[in-house]
């Protein structure tokens, strides 16, 4: 493509951001008209959404009894239900689709931030914006699209800060951030932490007692929210899962032979012959047992209302408790299983993230445009080449920033490292199976890594020639 600059410099930034909004809702039009869908499948059976019943009827007492998951995106599920009195699909399609024209606006941001030119920029997300990752994680209900949608946000406010400072980029930051680890499980107190104190670190400036009393906001409402669960049910963290999930990863990949030899002598417990995620019933009968049900409905219902069963019962915090106890017992006797296991989730998580069941209906309208993506950037060599790339790219960046004293350039390249990381090893170290699904939250930080590896190489390019 061989950019105009005089031309492109008669479009203003707010002209080239007015035309890329047009342009999505454009496309959007194009898209439900050739059959593009949103699916909400996630209300009727998900395990990680509560009773849609519950939710209508007893919102703030499910939302506050919630162990399984961070609370915001039950919460505004629930918000929706309750506005729209019957069918609620219309709206939170509708939030999806605003979610999505937010996505390209700050990825324009991000792109003008980077010093792209605004045509070009714009350009570029209209682009990205139609291929299929976008396309169907935006019609599909789960918090996926909203995660990723955030940690864009919260990229493009901490360039903005690095570029002018400003009390208000520092609070969109940390309000995105807190918002990410108050929505998926995956982001913990630690990464909010460590998050904030990069900042800290590099920012000297920040180390004053109003920039410190900002910064902590997300520290106080992620750690409230686990000091909850602590009370509550025991346990500090954001979901009463892990120990299930730990034993996906372990006691599951153990041969089955060698379970029950380890059960049978008492080293792990009989829920070690379950399942991972079985319904109640099942662990009851293997420890001859059976969980009492709480008043409340969101710990005591075992089945919802749409006939698929409650993982947020009262239950499931012992049930998980005792599996993470055996899962670790597994891990200090049989590592080599663990090591395989995490070495299976790490090759997940360069797998395509967009071949998976809830979008095989919109994949199938799109399927040229699929294929072909499966078969070039969708493909793992450049899945890995990009990730390892924008990876490499930061670490190189961050370190010829601290030399310079670009602090602030540094702090952003810092904070990126800092989520690369996070989403691919400590994803890959307790779950295995949606790592494909971690990987693509992150994809907004990798893009605009490479976008300013490619503006630098192209200038670096004239200047040569």
């Amino acid at each position: 493509m061989t950019l105009n600059p005089r031309q492109d410099q008669q479009i203003s930034p707010l002209g080239a951001g007015l035309a890329l909004a047009g342009v999505f809702i454009v496309e959007r039009i194009i898209l439900a008209i050739a059959g593009i869908r949103f699916n909400i499948d996630a209300l009727s059976w998900y395990w990680q959404i509560l009773d849609p019943v519950l939710l209508r009827e007893q919102l703030f007492e499910s939302v506050f009894f919630l162990h399984a998951q961070p609370p915001l995106f039950n919460l505004v599920v629930g918000i929706a239900l309750k506005l729209a009195s019957g069918e609620a699909t219309w709206l939170l399609h509708g939030l999806f689709l605003c979610l999505g024209l937010g996505l390209a606006l700050v990825l324009f941001v991000g792109l003008l931030e980077l010093n792209w030119p605004p045509r070009t920029a714009a350009l570029a997300v209209a682009v990205a914006a139609l291929t299929p990752g976008w396309i169907v994680y935006e019609h599909w209900l789960f918090y996926d699209f909203p995660v990723l949608f955030f940690l864009a946000v919260a990229c493009v406010a901490l360039l903005r800060f690095a570029r002018m400072g400003g009390w208000g980029n520092l609070g969109i930051f940390v309000s995105a951030v807190a918002t990410i680890a108050l929505t998926r499980s995956l982001f913990h107190l630690v990464w909010v932490v460590v998050s904030i104190g990069i900042l800290l670190v590099v920012q000297p400036r920040l180390r004053v007692w109003r920039a410190v009393t900002v910064l902590l906001l997300p520290v106080v409402l992620v750690a409230g929210w686990y000091a909850k669960n602590q009370v509550i049910f025991g346990f500090f963290g954001p979901s009463s899962w892990l120990g299930l999930s730990l034993a996906k990863t372990a006691t599951a990949r153990l041969d089955p032979v060698d379970r029950e030899a380890l059960v049978s002598s008492g080293v792990l417990s009989p829920y070690a012959l379950v399942k991972p995620f079985s319904p109640l019933e099942r662990y009851e009968a293997a420890d001859g047992r059976r969980f009492p049900d709480s008043e409340i409905g969101v710990l005591g219902q075992r089945v919802k209302s749409s006939g698929s069963f409650n993982f947020n019962h009262r239950g499931f915090v012992d049930v998980s408790a005792r599996c993470r106890t055996d899962a670790l017992e597994v891990i200090v006797r049989r590592p080599a299983v663990y090591v395989k296991s995490v070495g299976t989730a790490a090759r997940r998580f360069f797998s395509s993230a967009v071949a998976f069941p809830p979008f095989l209906d919109n994949l199938v309208v799109m399927a040229p445009v699929f294929q072909l993506g499966e078969k070039t950037w969708s493909s793992p060599p450049v899945v890995v080449a990009s990730f390892l790339g924008a990876l490499l790219i930061s670490v190189f960046g961050a370190f010829g920033a601290f030399r310079q004293g670009r602090r602030g350039e540094c702090g952003v390249r810092l904070w990126v490292i800092w989520t690369l990381v996070w989403v691919l090893v400590v994803g890959s170290l307790v779950e295995v199976g949606e790592n494909h699904r971690f990987r693509f939250l992150v994809t907004p930080l990798v893009w605009l890594t490479l976008a300013d590896a490619f503006r630098r190489l192209t200038c670096w390019l004239r200047v040569k020639s």
